[in-house]
């Protein structure tokens, strides 16, 4: 298990698929940003990304690491030897961590660039702006309100950086079940959130705290309180992460098996 996943990790981050990935999510931040009329401090510009559609993107490009990499191993044969090598359960396990990681990663190294060049022109917070005003009025935002900054902006990104690997982890399984292209693979990320927020959850009329546009986004502070949120966020990804790496185990498992791969 150590040495394939560790085979894994360096094919997924010494490649210039993480290069363009983490590339590819700056420039989406950033000409999401420029859709803003005016920028008061960063911390305006961060909020005001969450708000826009083209955000969305940021996803394809976190996807694309650890997806571009398993897709070149089906189409290459590769996987045969790998799962002769260590099975097929550890084979898919290490997938699946390096399809999270690579995720997380690749979002917190693109975002994080992208907050690096907002600050070299604007302020980090105006503590007179409306942004920080709005938020930290009601006692919800304490992180902000104690002047806490960098943990607040660690913990956005974190929010979204989760999102991003249950995402990427529902392209994967997509691949197992439908044997789809690596186009359709990286749309799978925007599609399904697209229809998670604006569909399902409208229809079930669920609570906020079962929407993930309001659970990976510490703007909408779902619980009131924003460490509580960032907590209740990695708990709801980490059952989700358990939830969908036990399905794709299984239907690896069974594909394999079965002799359809």
């Amino acid at each position: 298990m150590d040495k394939i996943l560790r085979n894994d990790l360096r094919r997924a981050f010494l490649s210039w698929r993480f290069l363009f990935g983490v590339a590819g999510v700056t420039a989406a931040a950033a000409a999401t940003g420029m859709q803003m009329a005016y920028i008061l401090d960063v911390l305006y510009a961060f909020e005001g990304i969450h708000i826009r559609s083209m955000i969305l993107i940021t996803f394809v490009f976190c996807a694309y690491p650890g997806v571009g990499m398993m897709l070149d191993e089906l189409r290459n044969r590769y996987w045969i030897q790998m799962v002769l090598r260590s099975g097929i359960r550890q084979y898919a396990v290490s997938k699946i961590l390096v399809c999270i990681l690579s995720a997380l990663l690749t979002m917190f190294a693109g975002k994080g660039f992208y907050l690096l060049l907002l600050v070299l022109k604007y302020p980090l917070i105006d503590y007179s702006g409306s942004a920080y005003l709005n938020m930290t009025t009601n006692g919800n935002y304490p992180m902000l309100s104690g002047r806490h900054a960098g943990l607040f902006f660690f913990s956005a990104i974190l929010l979204t950086a989760l999102l991003a690997a249950i995402l990427t982890l529902c392209s994967m399984l997509c691949i197992l079940c439908f044997r789809i292209s690596c186009i359709t693979a990286l749309s799978i990320p925007i599609v399904l959130f697209y229809f998670i927020n604006t569909y399902f959850i409208r229809v079930m009329r669920l609570p906020d705290q079962f929407n993930i546009a309001s659970v990976f986004s510490i703007f909408y502070n779902v619980m009131g309180h924003e460490g509580r949120s960032v907590l209740y966020a990695v708990g709801f990804a980490g059952v989700c992460y358990v939830l969908l790496g036990c399905v794709i185990v299984k239907v690896l498992t069974d594909r394999v098996r079965k002799g359809e791969f």
